[in-house]
Order: structure tokens, then C-alpha cells, then sequence
């Protein structure tokens, strides 16, 4: 299926915050991004799905400038930031937030010590300072009683909202969510969806799931982008993608695997 046939509702608004174009990503041989072009409107969630190491995650790496692409243009509110030094990107970083896949909090840090980092590293405030805006986020994420507690205290899906209201911490514009879900139990991982749909309706925050986890991307997605060996195979609104008869998008969809093959 050629991009242009699988992609009919990938053409960019005129608001568009995000858009990608043409990225190309290897590691030695192995190519991980084969020419990826997306956009993200304001205000959307785009859900992006994908088999493992169909370049999920390394494509929001290479977002925010954590990984390098080696081709491809990355603009973010019409401004090319693929090219951009650490330093220069400090600013697009303040308004694009990032949730890594397994929290990346500090073990160390008590919660409000933890949410309050971007404040501190990025503002220099002293941490008496932030404690009003931390509690705030907390509660927006359903743990504002938990601002004293250590991690060690909290459960997996506990420190993965610590870990959101860490990343809005900062009022950014947009989120970045790398497989919020992971390692959470159905009931769990619903919690995290309604926070994600609360963080879009209260805050109206742009975000971008990658996700494997179908029911969660049914549940938030205004868009739905399929990745598959390295390259967008589909892109569109959810409910077309959720109802696509491609083979492809059926199989990923439905958790089936070709048979496997028989020794001869």
C-alpha cells in the first residue's frame, strides 16, 4: 500500500503545532525509521501503534532531541527543530512534556521532590516555592494526598501518575506519552486513560500515545497512526482505523499471528 493511499487524513491543519516530514533513523544496519511523516493538530490526541520495534519510541525521542534523526525535518509551530543545540532545545522541551515508558522518577526524591524537578531545574525556584503548583498537578491526577510520600509507598500505577503530574508540570502545550500502560492491570491502565482524556479537556493539551495497548488507544484517540517496519502504514481518525479492513491493521488490531511455519 503506497503512503499516499494509506494516509488519507494525515494532511496537516492550518494549526498544526507538530509535523515530521520524511525522518529516517537507523541504528548500524538496522533501520529503525523509514521515512515517517506525521502532523499532530492542536488539541489532539494522536495514538500512534505499532508491533515492537516498529520505531514507536524512537520516533518521540527524536521529537524532543533525545535520539538524532540522520534525515527528515521536525517542525514544532512552524519552526525546524531537528537542527536545534541542547541549549536551544531547553524552550521546545518546556512546552512539550514527556512521559517515558516506566515513569523515570528519581527513587530517591519524595513525590513532591520528584514533581517538583522541572520547576526547580528549569525555573530555579526553591521547592517551598512549588509546592501550590504541586499539589495542583497531584490532584489533577487523582494523587494530591500522596504530596509527602515516598515512592517506595506507592504502587506501580501510583508513581506512573506521579510521573504525569511531573510531566504537565511545567504548563506545557503538548505531551508526549511512551507507553504510559505498560505493566498496569486493565483497571489501572483505565485510570490513566481518563487522565490522559481529562489533561486534553481541562488543560487542552495536544498529546501523542505510543502505545501497543489497543483499549487504551480506543479510548483516547482522535487519530490513529499505524507504524510497520519503520514506515506509516496508516493514518487516520480512529474510528476508520478501528473499522480498516487492511489485512495489516486487522491483524495488529485483533492480536493474531500469521502460522507459524512448519519444519520440513
Amino acid at each position: 500500500m503506497s503512503p499516499a493511499a494509506s494516509t488519507p487524513d494525515n494532511t496537516p491543519a492550518v494549526d498544526s503545532l507538530l509535523q515530521v516530514r520524511d525522518l529516517h533513523k537507523r541504528f548500524d544496519r538496522q533501520v529503525v525509521l523509514d521515512g515517517v511523516s506525521l502532523h499532530v493538530n492542536r488539541g489532539e490526541t494522536l495514538v500512534v501503534l505499532g508491533p515492537s520495534g516498529a520505531g514507536k519510541s524512537v520516533l518521540l525521542k527524536c521529537i524532543v532531541g533525545l535520539l538524532r534523526a540522520d534525515a527528515g525535518a521536525i517542525t514544532w509551530r512552524r519552526r525546524r527543530i531537528d537542527g536545534l543545540s541542547e541549549r536551544e532545545l531547553a524552550g521546545v522541551r518546556r512546552e512539550v512534556g514527556f512521559l517515558f515508558q516506566l515513569g523515570g522518577l528519581f527513587d530517591s526524591m519524595s513525590v513532591a521532590q520528584n514533581v517538583a524537578f522541572p520547576l526547580r531545574e528549569h525555573l530555579g525556584l526553591k521547592l517551598d516555592a512549588c509546592m501550590d503548583r504541586v499539589q495542583a498537578v497531584l490532584d489533577l491526577v487523582g494523587m494530591g494526598e500522596f504530596l509527602h510520600a515516598e515512592l517506595a509507598d506507592l504502587s506501580g500505577g501510583q508513581q506512573r501518575r506521579v510521573a504525569l503530574a511531573r510531566a504537565i508540570v511545567l504548563e506545557p502545550t503538548a505531551l508526549l506519552y511512551d507507553e504510559p500502560t505498560t505493566g498496569l492491570d486493565p483497571v489501572r491502565s483505565d485510570i490513566v486513560a481518563q487522565i490522559i482524556r481529562r489533561l486534553q479537556s481541562e488543560l487542552s493539551l495536544t498529546a501523542i500515545v505510543v502505545t501497543h495497548d489497543i483499549a487504551l488507544a480506543r479510548k483516547v484517540a482522535d487519530r490513529m497512526l499505524l507504524l510497520n517496519h519503520g514506515r506509516v502504514h496508516v493514518c487516520d481518525k480512529a474510528q476508520a482505523v478501528l473499522d480498516s479492513p487492511d489485512p495489516i491493521v486487522r491483524q495488529f488490531l485483533e492480536g493474531t499471528a500469521p502460522p507459524l511455519q512448519e519444519h520440513t
